[in-house]
């Protein structure tokens, strides 16, 4: 079960939104983001690469809201989140789900 938090992942890419280069999110718009984010381009990101992240684009999101966001991103449960899992996240975000 994934735990309720303040902050979603919504919420998170939002604020990534000034990272995006057009309105319109597309996954070839989403993978400029995840290079952005993946600079040591692990292929995914963890606990640490997400804290970083939120840390260097002044985003305000609690040490429990960043593990939230990972749980919630992190479908095979492997404790990271590839690109494929964010972009999926983004995709239900958009959609409402």
């Amino acid at each position: 079960r994934r735990k309720a938090s303040s902050a979603t992942f919504g919420d998170f890419v939002d604020a990534l939104s000034p990272l995006l280069s057009s309105l319109e999110a597309t996954q070839e718009s989403l993978r400029k983001v995840w290079r952005l984010m993946d600079e040591n381009r692990q292929g995914s990101l963890g606990i640490e690469d997400l804290t970083r992240i939120v840390s260097k684009y002044g985003i305000g999101f609690t040490a429990e809201e960043i593990t939230d966001m990972l749980e919630f991103a992190n479908e095979n449960q492997d404790g990271e989140m590839d690109f494929d899992e964010f972009y999926g996240v983004f995709v239900r975000s958009q959609d409402g789900s």
